[in-house]
């Protein structure tokens, strides 16, 4: 049986934790702590010996040689949206042996990236997805992209994943939306229909710069049964630290479905 993981590769949200000029006592705590470090948030997934990478920050170098990824051993690269958060990392790939991965996402991102980086398209190759978009990335994994509400259409749109994980007559459902102002009744039924959730947690209990808080999670989430994980990330450094946290959730949900995740966690499918 194919081995197959979830790789948290960053759990921060767009300043990343200790993030530059902060002198909050949380950033000056991952100063001296790496547990309590946060690169930008992405994710990967492991099949067997290839990758899967959604979301592509500036510490996706790093973030690559703490996970042991070769960059050859990457399938696709989707993009949710252009916040530099989610795209800076793509030049790392245009730097010394020019790899040309696929990259996934919506033409306006596509399109508003070839503006900004002018010689990116020479060497990564984009395909355009859109809403309901449907692909076979491996034999056994499906991807799925549907829009959520984030950001301006300036910046063109945002971008969920429903990732479907094979394992012999059974799938897994992965949902991936780690920045997304409001729980429409389109994401609730994504979501009540996945095993596993990974979902935007920049702020506990408030609802700012178009992201929904981690109560509000718990609020619309805990009755979804399907749903047997749910982990936050995009976590902010104004939320405190990782334990501080984790205690904050389990005694608002009293629940073990609900997590905060953290930098290079894996979680078997």
């Amino acid at each position: 049986m194919e081995a197959y993981k979830i790789i948290f590769l960053g759990t921060g949200a767009n300043g990343g934790i200790p993030e530059i000029g902060c002198d909050c006592y949380v950033c000056r705590l991952a100063k001296n702590n790496l547990f309590e470090r946060r690169f930008r948030s992405s994710i990967a997934i492991k099949d067997n010996n290839h990758f899967i990478i959604f979301d592509c920050g500036p510490d996706i170098r790093q973030q690559m040689i703490n996970n042991d990824i070769d960059a050859e051993k990457i399938k696709a690269i989707f993009i949710t949206h252009t916040h530099y958060d989610h795209i800076g990392g793509l030049l790392e790939f245009c730097m010394g042996k020019r790899i040309p991965i696929k990259i996934y996402t919506d033409m306006k991102i596509i399109n508003w990236l070839i503006r900004r980086f002018e010689t990116i398209d020479k060497i990564l190759v984009f395909h355009s997805i859109s809403n309901y978009s449907k692909l076979k990335v491996t034999e056994n994994i499906y991807v799925s992209s549907f829009y959520v509400p984030h950001t301006s259409e300036y910046f063109g749109p945002t971008l969920g994943y429903e990732i479907l994980v094979r394992k012999d007559t059974n799938y897994k459902r992965i949902v991936y939306i780690p920045d997304f102002k409001e729980y429409t009744n389109e994401i609730l039924d994504v979501l009540s229909k996945a095993d596993i959730a990974i979902i935007d947690g920049t702020f506990f209990d408030k609802k700012l710069y178009n992201h929904v808080s981690i109560l509000e999670g718990v609020k619309y989430l805990k009755n979804l049964h399907n749903l047997t994980k749910v982990f936050f990330i995009h976590i902010n450094h104004t939320e405190g630290t990782h334990r501080e946290l984790v205690t904050k959730l389990l005694m608002t949900s009293n629940s073990n479905k609900f997590n905060i995740a953290y930098d290079s966690l894996i979680f078997n499918i």
